[in-house]
């Protein structure tokens, strides 16, 4: 129990300070709702293990979003605001989401910090004892990257293209028809060469298959185990095709 009390501490005062990671959550006047869900979590397993009572709501009024700029979209379970005004950037203009961890003293990630706020928005630096956890969206990836060379040792960089992504998760919708129709059991499109039946566990990994070329699924729900009777009907719906 002593672990989880101690979790909960720490959760709470990382918590309270989210609006210091993220700008858009301390012009919302709010603290990250992720955050707020896994201290909920914690609080649960106290609830269970000493018999705390589980607080009450706040009771906080909801944020006035009208003091942000633009329109507010879901990005990585943040909100993000879409043209918001953070300075010189709005964040639908930049193209490229760059992360990495960075090996740096403590006392050096406020220049660092200072320097990405000049190239990018959307910046998200945690960490502590010398290793940071850094997230950015920016149009210049090089100046993103030096800018962590030149504090201390990145590793394990990533960088993500926003519009490529966009642009693929489009094709995938518009390859299969309307959004939301869930995975077909029937055959489509011409026969196949060489068939391949896919099991699926959704509509989003259905329409992938799908965009694929996949001619046959079967739905295999929760634990991927469809019913042999289902995959056997399966091939020999495409064996019938193909001859």
């Amino acid at each position: 129990m002593g672990v989880v009390d101690s979790a909960r501490v720490e959760a709470a005062d990382a918590l309270a300070r989210t609006p210091e990671m993220l700008p858009v959550l301390a012009q919302a006047g709010v603290v990250d709702a992720g955050g707020s869900g896994y201290l909920l979590l914690l609080d649960a397993f106290l609830l269970v293990l000493d018999g705390r009572p589980l607080p009450e709501p706040s009771g906080v009024e909801a944020p006035d979003l009208s003091r942000l700029n633009g329109s507010w979209a879901e990005h990585d379970g943040a909100a993000v605001a879409d043209g918001a005004d953070h300075g010189e950037h709005a964040v639908g203009d930049l193209r490229y989401e760059v992360m990495y961890f960075l090996h740096a003293p403590d006392d050096s990630i406020e220049a660092f910090k200072e320097v990405w706020a000049g190239i990018g928005d959307s910046i998200v630096v945690v960490g502590g004892d010398g290793l940071w956890n850094c997230h950015i969206h920016t149009n210049d990836i090089g100046a993103a990257v030096e800018a962590g060379v030149d504090t201390g040792r990145p590793h394990r960089i990533r960088v993500t293209d926003l519009d490529e992504q966009v642009e693929e998760e489009r094709w995938v919708r518009e390859s299969v028809g309307a959004p939301g129709a869930g995975p077909s059991t029937e055959d489509t499109g011409p026969p196949p060469t060489t068939s391949v039946v896919a099991v699926v566990s959704g509509d989003g990994i259905g329409r992938i298959f799908r965009s694929l070329g996949v001619h046959h699924l079967v739905v295999g729900g929760q634990t991927m185990n469809p019913a042999t009777a289902d995959m056997v009907k399966a091939v020999e719906s495409v064996a019938r095709t193909r001859w």
